[in-house]
């Protein structure tokens, strides 16, 4: 799971939205896993069973910006030619 607080400017609906920045960010990451392990560990000849589980979550804290020298205008410009969107 991602998660950032984003900063952006301009207006959606006039096409004029840029994304600036992301502040906050978290990148979590989460493993399980189990075990079931049967045997006569007391030696009485009786089987005991025993269930193991672990879990792990790791989380990795991110930032970014937009590199203010790109010319946004110009990849719309190029997408509008083909009909693809970039």
């Amino acid at each position: 799971v991602a998660q950032a607080d984003i900063f952006s400017a301009g207006q959606r609906m006039m096409n004029e939205w840029t994304g600036d920045a992301l502040e906050d960010g978290q990148i979590r990451t989460g493993y399980v896993g189990a075990c079931l392990w049967v045997a006569d560990s007391d030696l009485n000849y009786e089987a005991e069973a025993v269930v193991l589980e672990a879990s792990v979550v790791l989380t990795n804290g991110f930032l970014a910006a937009r590199d203010q020298s790109l010319d946004l205008s110009q990849l719309v410009d190029e997408g509008a030619d083909d009909g693809a969107a970039r």
